[in-house]
């Protein structure tokens, strides 16, 4: 007599397969759904932005008083003017870790940005207003930040998770940076980052000049940093050379590696109480001192040289915070010295964005703080055209007004108006 399966182990069997078809779902198909889904809404949103983009330059081209209304319709993102820094832009929280960066057609893509400046919204050849000048000659040139032979910085305020972006044209003199700092510019009093590779000079990076120097058997040999370049001391009488500071300030402050260790320690005094990457700590000399009112690198208050790599030095005017010390382990190393963006700082820093060329001449743009987060933000920066307006929407379909109202004649830029009918 033939037996068939019992209700019960035919009811677990149908359980396990609508487990398992479940599991596939949410695993494989629901992801590919998802991303389907991003791409299809960055896409419509860019053709919006697109829209939008080609209707403001007709009325800017036009005389006052010129209108265009078009339709959009969004599926998803949140659309802004930011009339204080004259780009549009659109939002979307993404549904997968949708990465993508750059510019397709007028669109820039650029991922979980907290901060953007293009620098286009400036009258040309005058001053960032949203930047403080610490040092040498600044000014916006052609929609660029142009800085010679100082620093420049902008407060931004407590941020954790994020990176530092931008572009850097270098016109003559050494190499800029984009570095972040946790402790306002103005109380660096020298900042020495190794980073020329090449020569006697070691250029100060805090906009004041304090260039260092070496002579003959007694300069270190130019090696890899912790960021970039550094420089190798052998022990015997290399030194690096401060004859513009007496002092150590309040805090100073270097990464190093002795010959015998394989790892860098990054070591911080401030006011007398020592930190080891990051924390208090002991067990480790810094090798710096003041000898007859210079600063020297690459020798301790006892007299020894150093045997082994220093970079990244600096000097500061205040006391450092335990918080501010935890952020300046990381700021101090993950920065830019050329077009790109920096390794993730996970340390919440209040920051100050910093744009510094100690020698030469360079131009900034498209510098940003971006953080980890599921967002995509598109935007379009304008040159020469003063926006304004009120248009903030989502999902739905709308009429876009855009419309010419004269002309900004303290900028001579048209003004023009973007507004949900």
């Amino acid at each position: 007599m033939k037996k068939g399966i019992s209700p019960l182990i035919a009811f677990v069997i149908t359980v396990s397969l609508i487990s398992v078809a479940i599991t596939i779902v949410m695993a494989v198909i629901k992801p590919t759904f998802d991303r389907v889904s991003d791409t299809n809404v960055l896409d419509e949103n860019m053709k919006n932005l697109e829209l939008i983009n080609s209707a403001v330059r007709q009325v800017a081209s036009e005389s006052e008083g010129s209108k265009r209304t078009i339709s959009l319709t969004v599926t998803d993102g949140n659309y802004r003017v930011n009339t204080t820094n004259d780009y549009i832009y659109v939002d979307y929280e993404t549904k997968t870790d949708y990465a993508i960066e750059g510019i397709v057609k007028n669109v820039r893509f650029d991922q979980s940005p907290v901060f953007i400046e293009y620098f286009d919204h400036y009258v040309n050849n005058g001053a960032a207003s949203f930047w403080t000048v610490k040092n040498g000659t600044w000014a916006v040139e052609s929609g660029e930040y142009s800085g010679q032979n100082g620093l420049a910085y902008y407060h931004y305020g407590s941020v954790s998770q994020f990176a530092i972006e931008g572009r850097i044209t270098n016109k003559s003199g050494v190499k800029a940076e984009v570095f972040a700092l946790p402790v306002a510019p103005d109380h660096l009093r020298g900042y020495w980052t190794f980073d020329e590779g090449a020569g006697t000079n070691a250029y100060d990076y805090s906009g004041l000049n304090n260039t260092g120097n070496c002579t003959g058997a007694s300069c270190p040999s130019w090696t890899g940093g912790m960021f970039d370049y550094g420089l190798n001391f052998d022990g015997g009488n290399d030194f690096v050379n401060i004859t513009t500071l007496s002092d150590m300030g309040v805090t100073f402050a270097l990464w190093k590696k002795n010959s015998t260790d394989t790892i860098w320690y990054h070591l911080v005094n401030s006011s007398g109480t020592l930190y080891v990457n990051g924390a208090s700590g002991s067990g480790q000399i810094v090798p710096m001192t003041n000898e007859s009112g210079r600063i020297i690198i690459g020798k301790d208050d006892s007299d020894n040289y150093f045997n082994g790599k220093i970079d990244e030095v600096m000097i500061f005017n205040a006391t450092l915070t335990a918080s501010q010390v935890k952020s300046l382990y990381e700021t101090s190393w993950k920065k830019i010295s050329s077009t790109g963006k920096s390794d993730t700082i996970s340390a919440t820093t209040d920051a100050y964005l910093s744009l510094a060329t100690p020698v030469g001449h360079t131009h900034f743009d498209e510098v940003k703080i971006k953080t980890n987060k599921r967002e995509m933000r598109l935007s379009i920066p304008y040159l020469n055209i003063d926006l304004n307006g009120t248009a903030r929407f989502g999902k739905g379909n709308y009429q876009i007004t855009i419309t010419h109202k004269g002309i900004n004649t303290t900028i001579n830029e048209p003004i023009i108006e973007v507004m949900v009918a």
